[in-house]
């Protein structure tokens, strides 16, 4: 193996990624897509229990790389809000929109609510690793 790609599999073992979406099949699609190339993942069902894990990762000093977070409506919070209570823990916070242009989501501009990135649905593995190597 290439020692820089030793490097960026390293570095992609550092990266830490929570994951919030509602349904159970996508959660496990982009948990096992991203644990196979190196990243640590947290997947989360509902949004109450990802601002609880940000705030915990953020106390200990281990904070996300990234957070993706699915627009749809969830049982508690969607995306947006859950955003807006992440950005009080760390202003700077990486999120990316899932769902965007899904028939379960309304039109949004993505960019407008501080989104760094989007995944539209359906996504596959390529879509998935190229916005958080994007970031």
């Amino acid at each position: 193996m290439k020692q820089a790609d030793k490097r960026r599999r390293s570095q992609k073992r550092a990266c830490r990624v929570l994951i919030l979406d509602g349904e159970e099949v996508n959660r496990q699609f982009t948990q096992r897509v991203l644990s196979e190339r190196g990243y640590q993942v947290n997947c989360v069902a509902e949004g109450a229990e990802a601002i609880g894990l940000f705030r915990i990762a953020c106390e200990h000093g281990q904070p996300y790389t990234a957070v993706i977070l699915s627009l749809e409506a969830l049982d508690d919070l969607n995306g947006l809000e859950v955003l807006e209570q992440l950005r009080l823990l760390d202003p700077g916070v990486a999120a990316i929109a899932a769902g965007v242009g899904s028939a379960n989501v309304a039109p949004v501009d993505w960019r407008e609510y501080g989104f760094r990135g989007c995944l539209r649905r359906p996504y596959g593995a390529e879509e998935l690793t190229a916005v958080l190597e994007g970031l």
